[in-house]
């Protein structure tokens, strides 16, 4: 039988190693992309309380097709030729046999940087990491958005909180959270399964 363990530092998060017999270490992997020329959808909107008030259906479409970009976004692979501006009309074809997907309008041409991060990671060092790219993003970048998506195992412990393992708890272990320095502001998005009682 294998399964992942993680042992980490209480306060920091950073990962500390496991004195266990036959265990290996999985460090995390780091992948850095550039993405230029992709479609992006307008997020202004989420950011307007008096729609969130008024307009509720409105922009809870707009929240769910921001949402949909989120995951097309960091899937990337085969799916990137659908988020192309300028993508050829060969990788527009590819992109129809996989997916009917288009970003949603009202969209905007921008070039967007990519860091993933792949292994067994600590909530506290996601935390620190989010935080230091929002800083780092509201020094630099002015008025960028900072997007984060995080996956988790599906059906882990953490999902559960300190509920019971049981059908009224599906194991959803995935948000994503769209960050806006120049106001501080932060929209966060969290998958559900129909039957949560926590997640």
């Amino acid at each position: 039988m294998e399964f992942i363990v993680g042992r980490y530092d209480k306060d920091t998060g950073k990962s500390l190693n496991l004195d266990l017999p036959g265990a290996t270490v999985c460090d995390p992997m780091v992948e850095e992309r550039r993405l230029a020329d992709i479609w992006v959808p307008e997020t202004k909107g989420l950011f307007d309380a008096h729609a969130m008030r008024e307009k509720a259906d409105e922009w809870r479409e707009l929240a769910t097709d921001v949402f949909e970009w989120i995951g097309m976004a960091s899937s990337m692979g085969p799916l990137q030729p659908l988020l192309s501006a300028s993508a050829s009309a060969g990788a527009k074809a590819l992109a129809r046999d996989v997916c009917t997907y288009t970003v949603p309008e009202p969209r905007k041409r921008e070039h967007l940087g990519s860091v993933s991060f792949s292994g067994l990671v600590s909530a506290k060092a996601i935390s620190r990491l989010v935080d230091e790219l929002t800083a780092e993003a509201a020094e630099t970048q002015g008025q960028s958005d900072v997007v984060v998506c995080v996956w988790g195992h599906e059906d882990a412990p953490v999902s559960w909180g300190v509920n019971e393992h049981n059908y009224m708890v599906s194991g959803e272990n995935m948000y994503a959270q769209i960050r806006q320095p120049s106001s501080n502001q932060c929209v966060a998005f969290q998958a559900c399964g129909p039957w949560d009682t926590f997640s």
